[in-house]
């Protein structure tokens, strides 16, 4: 792996810094003789958005603080985007691998062009922040590999059925539902 370089994060430059890897630190201000002391930042963490699993930090200053995906700070500090795309797409579709060679800049339907013909619709915990569940129609007692094919060949919401496996409901259409 290359050198760790650090750059100033775009709108808190000299307050905190992004590296090539990912990472997230806060330059300390003090006075004194410990000022310009660099300390990693803490308040990096694991934040669900929807189905898709990123590393966040929460940034701070002058009593604003702002929740911001680690993977935007690094595309801003150091890939070039002159041609204005929106999104930054994970080249691995591994959203928690943040080093600046895993990513770049993407439009959405480049994004969704990346997700079906490069990854291969490969959706796993690993990527995408979940995985095919097995459930158990209590009343047939057929077994379904996933809660889509269970909707498909029973006609039923998946909402509806993630509320029975979930406890929130008895049942739907008629059917009863359980986790394998």
């Amino acid at each position: 792996m290359s050198k760790e370089i650090w750059k100033d994060v775009v709108g808190y430059e000299g307050i905190y810094e992004v590296s090539n890897r990912g990472r997230v630190r806060r330059i300390l201000k003090c006075k004194g003789t410990r000022c310009g002391v660099l300390r990693p930042g803490t308040r990096t963490f694991n934040w669900s958005t929807g189905i898709v699993r990123y590393n966040h930090v929460v940034l701070s200053y002058k009593s604003k603080t702002e929740t911001r995906p680690v993977h935007r700070l690094v595309a801003e500090a150091f890939i070039p985007n002159p041609e204005n795309k929106k999104t930054v797409n994970h080249k691995d579709g591994d959203g928690e691998n943040n080093v600046v060679e895993n990513l770049e800049w993407a439009t959405q339907s480049e994004q969704e062009l990346h997700k079906w013909y490069v990854l291969g619709h490969k959706i796993t915990s690993k990527n995408f922040g979940f995985k095919s569940q097995k459930v158990l129609c209590l009343t047939t007692g057929e077994v379904f590999d996933s809660i889509r094919l269970a909707c498909e060949a029973k006609g039923v919401d998946r909402s509806c059925i993630k509320k029975c496996l979930d406890g929130r409901q008895d049942s739907t259409k008629g059917l009863r539902w359980a986790k394998t």
